[in-house]
């Protein structure tokens, strides 16, 4: 099968004159380049609905961007990529001290557990009436990209749930695991007895709370760095003082105090839960097959153009041999 290579021998205009959208993408070896025409939108009209989908994917997509900013992405090449793979590796014995290092030592030789993650496709379509484009341009007016600003927005906030709660798409039996479902994090429940979390109760207590996930997380050697995730309602009651006896400082500022925490993030895929990441590459890493894009075809003899906001690829949560990993899920 041709990779993204294959356009490089096979010019996108020479590709332009094979058959249907479908036959053009697999001749190109799933290049999306080659579903991206000139044939309804002009050159700044896609200029336009591209900034629009930058835009609001950097704004939206906080989880996975926090994993971009780690480092912690895999090129898996192509969006013909439908499943990536990772070992779960067994610890060696620790070393050994003389003072030769002439002794024979121990021969360790790790075991490993080949695991599997689906490469699932994210996406949200749109239409684009050819009368109602063209009467924006007789006006003189900029292509609106308010529905392609609607569609990346979802296809945003599915990509971020599925790093937190993983997805129900299966492949060959494999299945995405998200920070939240995960069956080797670290779980626990917030000191709140009276069910409310962390929202105004005189039985919470964040910062026990927090100290106590980063205490699971060390105690399996997880050592930082970390994010803490916490709900939107939560992120807002984080900004009050924390102790009016203990200086101005806010939860938040508190939190970051601890030195292994570099960020505290709120999401709507979280509700009355909190999650602690240790952001290395044998916690949590983004296999990308296809990075956010929108691609583009006719029908109707052209009087209606399809356009689809769209990206394949999937978080890969990992965990030892010995079924833990660096992830803590503490909730109510």
């Amino acid at each position: 099968m041709m990779r993204n290579g294959a356009a490089s021998t096979r010019s996108l205009q020479q590709l332009a004159g094979i058959g249907s959208a479908g036959k053009r993408f697999a001749a190109s070896g799933f290049n999306v380049k080659v579903l991206r025409t000139l044939d309804l939108l002009r050159k700044d009209e896609w200029i336009r609905v591209d900034e629009a989908v930058v835009r609001v994917a950097r704004s939206q997509l906080g989880a996975v961007t926090d994993l971009r900013n780690a480092g912690l992405v895999r090129n898996l090449g192509s969006i013909g990529v439908m499943l990536d793979q990772f070992e779960k590796v067994t610890e060696v014995d620790e070393a050994e001290q003389n003072m030769t290092g002439i002794a024979p030592g121990q021969r360790d030789l790790p075991e490993y557990t080949l695991a599997t993650v689906p490469i699932p496709v994210t996406f949200r379509d749109f239409q684009v009436n050819i009368r109602v484009l063209e009467a924006s341009r007789t006006r003189g007016a900029a292509m609106d990209t308010v529905t392609a600003e609607m569609c990346t927005r979802r296809v945003t906030e599915k990509l971020d749930d599925m790093v937190f709660n993983g997805s129900v798409v299966q492949a060959d039996g494999a299945t995405i695991l998200g920070y939240t479902t995960h069956p080797d994090r670290a779980t626990g429940t917030l000191t709140d007895t009276a069910g409310e979390g962390w929202l105004p109760s005189a039985a919470r207590d964040i910062i026990a709370d927090v100290v106590a996930m980063v205490a699971v997380l060390e105690a399996r050697n997880y050592r930082g760095p970390y994010i803490l995730y916490v709900p939107v309602n939560y992120k807002s009651e984080l900004r009050n003082d924390y102790s009016t006896a203990k200086g101005d400082r806010t939860f938040e500022e508190r939190i970051l105090a601890i030195e292994e925490i570099t960020a505290v993030r709120s999401t709507v895929s979280l509700t009355a839960e909190v999650v602690l990441v240790q952001m290395t590459s044998d916690v949590v890493d983004l296999s990308v097959g296809q990075d956010i894009t929108t691609v583009e075809w006719d029908e109707m003899g052209g009087l209606v153009s399809n356009f689809k906001i769209m990206a394949a690829l999937a978080p890969r949560v990992k965990s030892s041999a010995i079924d833990e990993n660096g992830v803590a899920h503490f909730s109510v």
